[in-house]
This record gives C-alpha cells, sequence and structure tokens, in this order.
C-alpha cells in the first residue's frame, strides 16, 4: 500500500513558533543589571525574607557543593544604601560564607 501524498515539513521556521515577545523578554538594558563578583560582607539578607528557618541538613549539602564547585549560579540583589540586599538566593549567601568564601557572584537589578 503506497501513498501518493508527498510528506513535507513545516516550512514555516523556527520564528514561527516562537513569538517575538518571547525573544524579547530576555534582552534587558544593560543599564538595568549586571553580572559582578562581591564581597560577602556587602550583601545583607533581605528583612523581608519569608523563610525563617533554613533546614541545616539541606545547607550543609550546599556549603560541600560549593566548596566542590563554587557558586554556580548568581545571587540577584539589588543596591540599598551602598550595600547590596538579597532578592533571590539567600541560601546560596548562607552557605558560600560556610564554605569560607570572601566574595560571590551577583547580579544587581536596578
Amino acid at each position: 500500500m503506497s501513498s501518493n501524498r508527498v510528506a513535507r515539513g513545516l516550512g514555516r521556521g523556527l520564528a514561527s513558533l516562537i513569538p517575538d515577545s518571547a525573544l524579547e523578554m530576555d534582552a534587558l538594558p544593560a543599564e538595568r543589571e549586571a553580572l559582578r563578583v562581591v564581597p560577602i560582607d556587602e550583601i545583607k539578607p533581605n528583612p523581608e525574607q519569608p523563610r525563617e528557618v533554613f533546614d541545616k541538613v539541606l545547607l550543609d549539602d550546599l556549603t560541600a557543593s560549593i566548596k566542590a564547585h563554587g557558586v554556580l549560579s548568581p545571587l540577584v540583589v539589588r543596591r540599598e544604601e551602598g550595600r547590596y540586599i538579597v532578592i533571590a538566593g539567600e541560601r546560596r549567601l548562607r552557605a558560600a560564607a560556610l564554605a569560607g568564601l570572601t566574595t560571590v557572584p551577583v547580579l544587581v537589578r536596578e
């Protein structure tokens, strides 16, 4: 049994599957965010952090990972009164300090 139909691909390209707005969302102006390495002592935990208790076992595991591999994902911070405030990554900050690091990579959001 043979088919007389000719196999056709989508033929519209990847751009037809991804809307332009999705491509533009990741393109933030350089002045709005910057990747830096900053001293841990210049970073303060967010006073509005809802998490008050950090699981010691998980924190110890993260500390061991940071000792072995470093901080793989930067913290997200904002500038406030000459210091940095953690937006995301307080566990990484705590674990990096426990691992003996003096600096961490951060993504500064304005």
